[in-house]
C-alpha cells in the first residue's frame, strides 16, 4: 500500500544515517577534518553508545510522548548532529555530531517494525519483511552514492546528501501511527 511505502521511506532516511556513520565517519574526521587517527574510533563510538542510549531511553520516550512525536524528534536531532559534522571544524565537532546522529536515528528502525506489524493492511510478517527489505537498501546506497559525490565535490558535501533524506523521515513520521489504514 502507498502508506506502507511511505512508512518504508521513512527507515530509508532513517537508516541512511546510520549507513553513513558506519562507512564514511572515520574516513570523515581523519581524511577531511585533518584529525588524528584515534579520532576514527572515538567517532563512531560516540556513535554507537549514544545509539545504545537511545535505544535503552526510547521506550519510555515513545511511553510519555507517543511514536510520531519522538521521531520527529528524535530526527531532527539527527539532522541537527549531522549538519554539524557537515560544517565542522575541530574534530571534536565532528565526535558531537555523530554522536546527537546515533542519539537521534535510535528509535527509527524499533518504531518502523511495529508499526509495520501492526497495520493491520497486510499480515504483519509480510509488512515486516517489505519494511526490511526497502529500509535496509540504505545501507546498499549510501556508500557509493556519498563515495561518488565526495569524488566530484569533497567528503563534506558527499555527508551532505544524508541532510534531505533525514528530513524526508521527519516529514514521514506520521507513518509511524499503529494502526495506520492503508492509503
Amino acid at each position: 500500500s502507498r502508506g506502507m511505502l511511505l512508512l518504508c521511506f521513512f527507515l530509508f532516511g532513517a537508516l541512511m544515517v546510520e549507513a553513513t556513520a558506519r562507512n564514511w565517519a572515520a574516513v570523515f574526521v581523519h581524511d577531511v577534518v585533518g584529525a588524528a587517527a584515534v579520532y576514527g574510533g572515538l567517532t563512531y563510538g560516540a556513535y554507537a553508545l549514544l545509539m545504545a542510549t537511545g535505544r535503552f531511553a526510547g521506550d519510555r520516550l515513545v511511553d510519555r510522548f507517543g511514536p510520531v512525536a519522538t521521531a520527529r524528534t528524535s530526527c531532527l536531532v539527527a539532522f541537527a548532529g549531522l549538519a554539524l559534522v557537515v560544517l565542522a571544524g575541530p574534530p571534536v565537532e565532528v565526535v558531537v555530531g555523530f554522536a546527537a546522529a546515533g542519539f537521534g536515528i535510535a528509535t527509527a528502525f524499533p518504531l518502523s517494525v511495529t508499526a509495520a506489524a501492526g497495520r493491520g493492511d497486510r499480515p504483519a510478517p509480510v509488512n515486516v519483511a517489505a519494511l526490511q527489505f526497502i529500509g535496509v537498501a540504505a545501507f546498499l546506497v549510501a556508500p557509493p552514492l556519498i563515495g561518488a559525490i565526495a569524488e566530484v565535490g569533497g567528503l563534506r558535501l558527499g555527508l551532505a546528501v544524508t541532510l534531505p533524506m533525514i528530513l524526508m523521515s521527519v516529514a514521514l513520521a506520521g507513518e509511524l501511527r499503529t494502526g495506520t489504514r492503508p492509503r
